[in-house]
């Protein structure tokens, strides 16, 4: 055998120094042999010193290569799976705010399948790819290897969460019904479930974030996660917060009560309908108690309501005081539910036992018409009556206005005592698809404002608020610009027309090269119960309307409205009191007399007030022009875009068509014309259209 150089040999090969070391004194400590049981080797440091700096090179720059190939098989990965992954992600999300979780599992197992695949091709396994091992020396494979991993427990995470929402569905009506520990067990397990969702949310921004300098592909993932999930860390958050509050109210250990508010929009009120009845569901333990339903003329009643409040001016005509049967006056439902509650709270029937209520939750006719079509028709044998989905609000407010229970001394409202324990029994007994359907179905009625809730503890309104299911009016952001519209009714003195009146809102918005806007609005209003047998549907729709538009408006026209003459009870304020949120909105009212319009300033925005009246069998349309004032920016491209916002009133059906004129010069790049025509035959409670000038070429 030939012997090796020895001046191509070195006793000590060192590719990484770590700091402090004296690799020199190493050279002298013991003996080393190259593969041979003969013939120690004598050391000689300058030959080697050659080939330990080219060996270390060879070894570097070969290392440096599978680094190369490790990071561009990195690269590779998040740039073919990535988009697929989050594309996954935003439609698993979009089917949970529709309430739809099976759809939501589907998409999340597409993932969860790509992510394992991911898992051992750049993970390993048994046998460890060389990807996997390099993990163990280059930081930022480690980082991806982490990263891939991290998200994949992210999606198994949220796969939980749809298993949850599924058994909510299906299950959390009877729990809360019957089994108030399940019920907060459920609720308990899916706040853990979030919150480990929102800690990984974080790790994941966080490891992704750190890769940017190792690949742009990283660099994209990052962004469309951030797109996706972690821009819903906040939502997160506030899920966190909500069943929080939520879990206190339900496993109290003593009585809590919750008020169940029935709008009926056959005579509309600003919030949503006239109350004639009221449910108060007591909870304890995480469950339903017991719910009773009664008349609101109860705790209206003066022997146990004993306070004199002063109306809002349109309902003096008629009637002297004011009481929860009137007070949901304000479009802003939480306005107007704390003053239901206030005024409930002050009643003898609850002022005695020193019952509160946490919050309110209102339902109109919609949503009580959904229920039945689920369950079916209820016979009510004791009335001689049959409740379908169809006849229910003609049956029940003919009973209420011409039934035995009409009779003095009795409740006219009896009847939903009598028919509710059905409906609940019916509900819980539903199968499990028509509970998911139904579900859905509820999911769609708080887009519309069929449902509204409110409560008293502040994050939980808060959550409310940020999900728009509070039917707050919308709060315009500073620097605004664009125009909003809100046109909202209230049925005073005109019996129950309301349940055939038609409402068609139409309008053209000129945008000048200023920033200003021109509006004119149009509402035309059909009044289709002439032929109807009930004289309260027969009767003049005397309708107050208000129209909420921008602070900064300020009227030009109004035509079509309705002339009364100007009406202001006289109130002696040593009897009487006022209402601090209803005296803040009419002391900036303004009667415009040549117009017969108040203006007045009322949740940020200007409301313009006035009286439209139809008689039955005819339709009448108000006009109204008003301009918006601007501020002079000549770079309108460069300009923030403009905004439409439309929010619907609770119970009115009112389809809108709006033409958005852009300002000389320009159009707007969402319909590549000068005009963007928005227009929805059944809007949801809040449509927001953001509109971008470019000039015409």
């Amino acid at each position: 055998m030939k012997e090796v150089p020895k001046k191509n040999i070195e006793s000590v090969l060192v590719d990484i120094k770590t700091p402090g070391t004296n690799y020199r004194r190493l050279s002298g400590i013991g003996t080393v042999y190259l593969g041979s049981s003969v013939a120690p080797l004598k050391k000689n440091p300058k030959p080697a010193f050659r080939i330990w700096v080219g060996t270390g090179v060879f070894a570097a720059l070969l290392l440096g290569g599978v680094f190369v190939l490790g990071t561009n098989r990195l690269k590779s990965i998040a740039a073919q799976k990535g988009e697929s992954i989050a594309a996954n992600m935003m439609a698993s999300i979009q089917s949970i705010k529709e309430l739809n979780p099976e759809e939501a599992r589907a998409t999340l197992e597409k993932n969860k399948d790509e992510l394992e695949k991911i898992e051992g091709l750049v993970g390993g396994g048994k046998k460890r790819l060389l990807l996997g091992g390099l993990g163990e020396i280059f930081p930022g494979i480690r980082l991806g290897l982490g990263l891939f991993g991290r998200i994949s427990e992210f999606n198994l995470t949220f796969l939980k969460l749809t298993e949850i929402i599924s058994k909510l569905q299906t299950k959390g009506l009877d729990y809360f019904m019957n089994d108030g520990a399940s019920f907060v067990a459920l609720l308990n397990e899916s706040r853990d479930v979030i919150r480990n969702l929102t800690a990984t949310a974080a790790d994941i921004q966080n490891k992704s974030s750190g890769l940017g300098s190792i690949s742009e592909s990283f660099e994209e993932f990052n962004g469309k996660f951030r797109e996706t999930y972690v821009k819903y860390t906040a939502d997160l958050h506030g899920w966190d917060g909500a069943l929080e509050s939520i879990i206190a109210l339900l496993d109290s250990k003593v009585d809590r009560h919750i008020l169940l508010i029935f709008h009926n929009p056959s005579e509309i009120r600003p919030a949503g309908g006239f109350i004639g009845s009221y449910g108060d569901i007591v909870v304890r333990d995480g469950k339903m108690q017991s719910m009773e339903v009664g008349d609101i003329y109860w705790p209206d009643h003066p022997k146990n309501f004993e306070r004199k409040v002063i109306p809002p001016l349109p309902l003096q005509r008629i009637t002297d005081d004011w009481g929860a049967r009137d007070g949901n006056w304000f479009f802003d439902f939480p306005a107007s539910a704390k003053n239901v509650i206030g005024f409930l709270e002050s009643s003898k029937v609850y002022k005695g036992a020193s019952t509160t209520f946490d919050g309110a939750i209102a339902i109109n006719t919609n949503v009580l018409g959904s229920i039945l079509e689920f369950m079916g028709p209820i016979p009510v044998p004791e009335y001689n009556l049959t409740i379908t989905k169809d006849s229910f609000l003609a049956e029940l407010q003919r009973e209420v206005e011409t039934g035995r229970d009409k009779e003095p001394g009795k409740n006219p409202k009896r009847i939903l005592s009598v028919i509710t324990p059905t409906i609940l029994e019916r509900l819980g007994g539903l199968g499990e698809s028509e509970k998911k359907a139904l579900a859905w179905r509820v999911s769609r009625h708080i887009k519309e404002k069929d449902i509204m809730v409110y409560a008293k503890d502040e994050k939980l309104a808060g959550f409310l608020k940020s999900k728009g299911v509070d039917g707050g009016v919308y709060d315009l952001p500073n620097g605004f610009w664009g125009a909003y519209v809100a046109v909202v009714n209230a049925n005073i003195g005109g019996e129950k027309t309301d349940a055939f009146m038609e409402e068609r809102i139409a309008g053209k918005i000129d945008v000048s090269n200023d920033g200003s806007s021109f509006v004119t609005l149009g509402v035309l209003r059909t009044h289709r119960g002439k032929e109807e047998k009930d004289p309260w549907y027969r009767a003049e729709n005397k309708n107050f309307i208000q129209i909420f538009v921008n602070p900064d408006s300020s009227v030009v026209e109004v035509e079509g409205n309705t002339k009364r003459t100007k009406y202001e009870g006289r109130y002696d304020k040593k009897v009487y009191e006022e209402i601090p949120a209803l005296k803040a909105i009419e002391d900036t009212a303004i009667y415009l007399t040549d117009k017969s319009i108040w203006t007045m300033n009322a949740f940020g925005k200007k409301v313009l007030g006035t009286w439209f009246n139809v008689p039955g069998g005819e339709a009448r349309t108000l006009g109204v022009r008003y301009q918006i004032s601007g501020e002079s920016n000549k770079d309108l491209e460069k300009k923030k875009p403009y905004a439409l916002i439309f929010e619907r009133q609770s119970g009115v059906k009112s389809a809108v068509s709006i033409d958005v004129r852009a300002p000389f010069g320009f159009v707007w790049q969402e319909s590549g014309g000068p005009v963007y025509r928005f227009e929805r035959e059944n809007p949801e409670a809040r449509e927001i259209v953001e509109l971008r000038l470019v000039k015409k070429q």
